[in-house]
């Protein structure tokens, strides 16, 4: 039996189109497997290169980290010296309104014995007037070394003999002290009254009085009052020999047949 016609063109035609699709299919796959290939070498190079980043990434970290243990080590460090140096302030502050209650104190009994001097030394100016009604002192009983001194302060040095008689010759030195240590002295003979002594100075300093100093002996020593200026009597300008003269010893000196002791009174050396 024939076959028909039309069945034998459409066989051809389907094995015709069959062809051409599997080489198109072929062809499609060729370009996609390159086009993965293609893809897989960029992911691959894309991978590296971020890889590399994260490890820079991580290494930056990595310093960050020890930079941040480093500044809290730092800060913890400044927070210890803070406290301490609070703590140093409230300390000085503390000493420093102890030593301000010192100094009130001190400033307190300053004051107080201020006036107390002032007191003694009214006291001295109505004797001074008087002390010829006392009992005139021939003996060396006062005779001897006194002195004071004061830490970083002035100091003073007397030394005091009897002429056998009835005179007492003295040798009074006055230093003021740091920081000028200006040194002034005076000579001279004085009669004791009871336990008072008065001097006069007779140099006559144009301007000035004539120099007055009084002596009132006790047990523990003199009470010395300088009742002129320092100038008028040898010890410099504003310089005041005024306090009390603690005894140190009675040694007494040979006095010389003039009835005078010998010159100088002492020696520089021991006295100061």
């Amino acid at each position: 039996m024939a076959v028909p016609t039309h069945k034998i063109y459409s066989s051809i035609i389907f094995f015709l189109s069959f062809t051409s699709f599997s080489q198109s299919k072929k062809e499609q796959i060729e370009i996609l497997t390159n086009r993965v290939d293609s893809l897989n070498q960029v992911l691959g190079l894309e991978r590296s290169s971020n890889q590399n980043k994260i490890n820079e990434i991580n290494s930056g970290v990595t310093k960050l980290e020890g930079q941040i243990a480093t500044l809290s080590g730092n800060l913890t460090t400044l927070n210890k010296e803070l406290q301490d140096s609070k703590d140093d302030i409230l300390k000085k502050q503390k000493e420093i309104v102890e030593n301000q209650r010192t100094i009130s104190n001190m400033s307190m009994q300053i004051h107080k014995k201020e006036k107390e001097f002032v007191k003694l030394r009214d006291s001295i100016k109505h004797i001074y007037e008087c002390n010829k009604m006392l009992t005139l002192v021939k003996t060396d009983v006062f005779a001897g070394h006194y002195s004071f001194e004061y830490t970083n302060g002035p100091l003073g040095y007397l030394q005091v003999y009897f002429n056998g008689k009835e005179d007492y010759y003295f040798d009074l030195a006055y230093n003021v002290g740091p920081p000028n240590y200006h040194e002034g002295s005076i000579q001279g003979v004085i009669k004791i009254y009871g336990n008072i002594g008065v001097f006069n100075g007779t140099l006559n300093i144009e301007g000035e009085d004539y120099c007055k100093i009084v002596f009132v002996f006790t047990e523990e020593g003199v009470m010395i009052v300088q009742n002129t200026s320092g100038f008028s009597c040898g010890f410099g300008v504003n310089q005041d020999a005024t306090n009390f003269y603690y005894k140190n010893n009675s040694q007494n000196i040979n006095i010389d047949d003039s009835g005078y002791p010998p010159a100088p009174f002492i020696n520089s050396s021991n006295r100061w």
